[in-house]
């Protein structure tokens, strides 16, 4: 089943983490992201698109695997938050992962780079309903009667070869169009508010107290008062 497949390929993948870590400290970030690519990253992303039908408990292991690896690359410690890492190091996470290839497939499929065995899998809006409109050369979404349907490759590859942007799916070349698609994924991940809050802290500090003390401002006094006519009162004209 799928989830023996993954268990078998976190249990592979774990013992060379293990490995690799130890090397961590003779080796340089570049080394250790050669051995991660060819111990690691090439187990966990052989055939990823299927995993497409796993569920977020069957690829927790592999997911947790890779943020382990992306955390011995840059010799950080376990909890330090790994978007930033995957984005610095052009390494990318599970989720990720398995859109990266699923499009590749698709693109490989809509310039009929694949072998005539996968001929009319699926059809464009227009051959299906031979009219020219926004989403003319998006795939037919097809209907399913089940939730668990939507999961399914010949449901979820068209679904997700429709959601990315336009520039993507004009670009014929392959090589232009993984490396393009990997930069997109890469920008797609998720920043922590938290890190977000502290660094906004940083950068616009909230006023001092101690620093900048608040000025009270005095009223100025009021004018002179009219007289008393109980004192000092006016002297009478003379004649």
């Amino acid at each position: 089943s799928l989830k023996d497949h993954c268990v078998a390929i976190h249990s592979k993948v774990s013992r060379s983490i293990f490995a690799i870590s130890q090397l961590k400290n003779m080796l340089d970030k570049e080394h250790l992201k050669i051995l991660a690519n060819a111990y690691i990253k090439s187990h966990v992303e052989y055939c990823s698109n299927i995993l497409s039908i796993a569920n977020e408990t069957t690829k927790k292991p592999l997911n947790v695997a890779l943020k382990r690896t992306i955390r011995t690359i840059c010799k950080v410690g376990r909890l330090t938050h790994t978007p930033p890492l995957f984005k610095a190091e052009f390494f990318l996470p599970l989720d990720e992962m398995i859109t990266y290839n699923t499009a590749i497939f698709m693109h490989s499929y809509y310039y009929r780079y694949m072998p005539e065995t996968f001929k009319l899998t699926w059809s464009t809006n227009i051959q299906v309903s031979n009219r020219e409109n926004r989403n003319a050369n998006d795939f037919y979404a097809e209907q399913f009667r089940l939730v668990s349907y939507k999961s399914h490759p010949y449901f979820n590859f068209p679904e997700t070869w429709n959601s990315l942007p336009n520039f993507l799916k004009n670009t014929p070349e392959k090589s232009v169009f993984k490396l393009q698609l990997k930069k997109y994924l890469l920008n797609k991940l998720p920043v922590n508010p938290a890190q977000n809050i502290a660094q906004n802290q940083v950068l616009n500090p909230p006023p001092n107290p101690l620093l900048n003390p608040v000025q009270v401002q005095i009223a100025p006094p009021n004018q002179d008062p009219l007289p008393d006519p109980r004192q000092d009162p006016l002297p009478f004209p003379q004649g």
